[in-house]
């Protein structure tokens, strides 16, 4: 299972899965597990699309930006932290772009 760390963010990818109408992230994150290397790129890919959404939308009036802006520091720890455990490592670093 995704250890989330705090309650929020798995309501937020959530939210960024309905956004998206991306019905296959979001069956990988209700399950809350990666099942093989095609989810683990669907899931990461869908991440980073979620995270360059969030870091570029104009702050609304209920705070959402910077609400979801501390939400998503921590769930790239989480899902970095997951990929690892699950033996994703490699898809999570070459989607996200980090060096091996």
């Amino acid at each position: 299972m995704i250890p989330y760390k705090l309650p929020d963010e798995k309501e937020v990818l959530l939210q960024y899965s309905d956004e998206f109408n991306d019905h296959s992230s979001r069956k990988i994150i209700e399950r809350g597990v990666v099942n093989n290397q095609h989810e683990a790129r669907q899931l990461a890919e869908f991440f980073w699309r979620a995270f360059t959404h969030s870091a570029s939308s104009e702050k609304d009036k209920e705070g959402r930006q910077a609400t979801h802006s501390y939400v998503f520091l921590t769930l790239v720890d989480t899902l970095l932290a997951y990929f690892h455990l699950a033996g994703y490592s490699d898809v999570w670093d070459e989607v996200s772009g980090l060096p091996e």
